[in-house]
């Protein structure tokens, strides 16, 4: 599927554990997704459960849409941010929905 982050058109693609775009991993662990944003391409490994495969899109769009903005290692540590944002967002943004939905009460 095609994407649209910060004005690049970024491929996000669902593929089997041993497929490459996924990178390379270490001996007795497994990639859960992967972004190269040389190749605007996102991949998402198709054989993990539904909840492991949100959460790291979550955290993939996040590498992507930090490095169409052009932010760098650098400037705080990328992979924590999106370990973070990949395992909470979907949390937080629920009880964001909790207070519009008391909001309009």
């Amino acid at each position: 599927m095609k994407l649209n982050i910060n004005g690049f058109e970024w491929t996000l693609l669902f593929v089997p554990d041993n497929d490459k775009r996924l990178g390379t991993v270490e001996e007795g662990y497994m990639n859960l997704g992967n972004t190269e944003f040389d190749k605007l391409m996102i991949a998402i490994n198709s054989d993990v459960d539904e909840q492991v495969q949100r959460s790291t899109i979550i955290h993939e769009l996040a590498h992507a849409y930090i490095a169409s903005i052009g932010i760098d290692d650098d400037v705080f540590s990328e992979e924590g941010m999106c370990k973070f944002i990949g395992c909470n967002l979907l949390t937080i943004y629920g009880l964001y929905e909790q207070v519009l939905k008391k909001k309009e009460v």
